[in-house]
């Protein structure tokens, strides 16, 4: 049977309209998803990033002696090894996918179509093409907002390498001053032994007194525990700088200025530091743009999307091939999205306040950590330039004063415990400086293993 003209024509138009539907939608949504304001776009270039963190490889400082582990080595470790940095880029990468993913289209759907099946006298069948076409520019709105929450884990990634580091440091500063405490204490172990058999000679002699011989043995008992004390403080602090960097390290000794006090640090500078620079508070900003470009999105959902359908069959009856056409779009009479778009407002203005409040809370610690940097400063420098001075000068006179007969054997025992006491004293403040100056500098970050970050 010969196809009439006029329904030739009529089938050729049907597949036109099809392809031109499917091909109309693809260029509208890749439009769509190029649109970006250019005032809002994320300040990264969305790319494709690694599937493992970046590690930069640093060379260990010259003229360090191989025997010890360089701060930037432990760094390193801990930056190839600490779970918590890897957890952090692992979102970054779900981030990037949530970004991919925002800006695809719908795919059109392909389809059986049959009419009249198993009639005596009819029967249609054909295939059926159909695409919806997203209007209102809501793949552009969707992308833009999760564009920005890519950049909120980009930035929550930095803030944890951050974290990571300072944690290697302040627990680096930690084993420097256990270290020393025990160079200190060793010492004075001798020299409490030695005092002790002094005292016991002099008493044998029957020059010295019970008295004597009793202050000097609990003089070196107290030592000996101070001693082991400390001991278990530079095994915790091996085992926490162990836990961060992520291998099991041996103690050895850490070789670094305790007493490099460095210029002194302003109020103002280092509010500037903690604040201006912070990645956390910088996530925050890209947590507010995310919001208010859902907000878009989500005033821009009650704009209904158009489909287009396209069906080609064979019609049985007439022996011929015919086509259909027919395009729908939602009415928005009962629902244009009220609910989404009050969430939406509800997540910008919390987005806001957790910005100020975090900012707030970042002020708030510094006062804190601020108050710690200059007491421990202060500390430092009045040992240094009074407190020990005086403290080796009186123990210098009253040893003089003992051995030309001045002075009793308590008195030199006294002079050496508060000798002792300024020493340990002055490591303690200069330990606390050092890691208050590390928590300022490191913008307050620390924890990295704890949950939550």
């Amino acid at each position: 049977m010969r196809v009439s003209r006029r329904r030739r024509l009529a089938w050729k138009r049907c597949a036109e309209v099809l392809v031109c539907g499917v091909l109309t939608g693809w260029q509208a949504n890749t439009m769509f998803a190029q649109e970006r304001p250019s005032t809002q776009v994320p300040a990264f270039s969305p790319q494709l990033v690694s599937q493992s963190p970046p590690v930069e490889r640093l060379p260990p400082p010259e003229g360090a002696p191989r025997e010890t582990l360089p701060l930037e080595a432990l760094e390193q470790m801990a930056f190839s090894n600490n779970p918590a940095l890897c957890q952090s880029w692992g979102n970054v990468l779900a981030a990037q996918g949530a970004y991919v993913q925002a800006g695809l289209p719908f795919n059109p759907n392909f389809g059986y179509t049959g009419q009249q099946i198993g009639s005596p006298t009819t029967e249609q069948q054909g295939v059926l093409l159909s695409q919806e076409f997203i209007r209102g520019n809501k793949l552009s709105l969707q992308q833009q907002a999760a564009a920005h929450g890519w950049e909120r884990a980009r930035r929550k990634y930095m803030a944890q390498r951050q974290r990571v580091q300072n944690d290697v440091r302040l627990a680096y500063w930690e084993v420097i001053v256990a270290q020393n405490l025990l160079n200190l204490q060793t010492r004075l172990i001798e020299v409490a032994e030695q005092s002790q058999t002094a005292a016991e000679q002099l008493f044998e002699a029957k020059e010295g007194n019970r008295i004597d011989v009793l202050q000097s043995k609990i003089e070196a008992d107290q030592t000996r525990l101070d001693l082991g004390r400390t001991r278990n403080r530079a095994d915790a602090a091996w085992q926490q700088l162990s836990a961060v960097v992520g291998v099991q390290l041996q103690p050895q000794p850490l070789f670094a200025d305790l007493s490099a006090l460095g210029p002194g640090l302003t109020w103002d500078a280092a509010v500037d530091r903690v604040i201006i620079a912070n990645p956390e508070l910088a996530a925050a900003q890209s947590d507010i743009e995310r919001a208010r470009w859902q907000l878009q999105r989500e005033m821009a959902e009650p704009i209904p999307n158009l489909t287009v359908q396209a069906i080609v069959q064979y019609d049985q009856d007439i022996k011929n091939w015919d086509g259909g056409l027919q395009a729908t779009v939602p009415l928005p009479l009962r629902n244009r999205n009220e609910g989404g778009i009050l969430q939406a407002r509800g997540e910008v203005q919390a987005a806001e306040y957790q910005a100020r409040r975090l900012q707030q809370n970042f002020i708030s610690r510094l006062a804190a950590v601020y108050l710690r940097y200059r007491d421990a400063r202060l500390a430092a420098e009045r040992y240094t330039e009074q407190i020990l001075p005086a403290a080796e000068e009186s123990l210098d006179l009253i040893s003089q004063g003992y051995r030309a007969g001045e002075f009793p054997f308590m008195q030199v025992l006294t002079a050496q415990r508060t000798l002792f006491n300024a020493r340990v004293n002055y490591v303690e403040a200069l330990g606390r400086y050092q890691q208050a100056a590390v928590e300022i500098e490191g913008l307050l970050l620390s924890g990295s293993l704890s949950e939550g970050q």
